[in-house]
C-alpha cells in the first residue's frame, strides 16, 4: 500500500528525516503495525510504501527506490540488524532509521550495526515517552 499524508509531521519524525527535505521522499516501512509511524501521516507529500521484512528483495527496492527505509529497531519476529543485513546484500544505499523506545545505550546499537554493515547510512529514532 502506498499513498501520501496530508496531516502534520511529529516532532521526532520531523527532526530524523530533516524535515526541509521530507517532501517528495520515498520511504519504505517495515513492519507497519507498531503505532509510532503513524506520524508518517504528516509528511506532506511523502510517497510511502508499507511492507514486511519477507517482502524486502531486489524488486522492491527496484519498485519503490527508497530514500529511507523506517522500522522499529525489534519485534517478535526480527530486528534492525537482519534487516540491514538484507539492505546492504541488496545494495541499498539510502538511510537506514530505526525507531525505539528510550534504550539504555544507542551508541551501542549504532556501533554493533556500523560493525555489522559497514557503510550503511544508519541512525536511530529515540522516541519520547509521555
Amino acid at each position: 500500500m502506498t499513498g501520501s499524508h496530508p496531516a502534520r509531521p511529529t516532532p521526532w519524525l520531523a527532526a530524523a528525516l530533516d524535515a526541509t527535505a521530507a517532501e517528495h521522499r520515498r520511504i519504505l516501512l517495515i513492519d507497519p503495525r507498531h503505532p509510532q509511524p503513524m506520524a508518517l501521516r504528516g509528511l506532506k507529500g511523502a510517497d510511502i510504501t508499507f511492507a514486511t521484512l519477507a517482502a524486502v528483495d531486489a524488486g522492491l527496492l527496484d519498485r519503490t527506490t527508497p530514500d529511507v527505509v523506517l522500522a522499529p529497531l525489534m519485534t517478535p519476529s526480527f530486528d534492525v540488524l537482519d534487516l540491514a543485513r538484507r539492505l546492504r546484500a541488496l545494495g541499498y544505499r539510502g538511510q537506514l532509521r530505526a525507531f525505539t523506545p528510550n534504550i539504555p545505550d544507542p551508541h551501542l546499537v549504532r556501533s554493533e550495526i556500523a560493525s555489522a554493515c559497514p557503510g550503511l547510512d544508519f541512525d536511530l529514532i529515540v522516541l519520547a515517552t509521555d
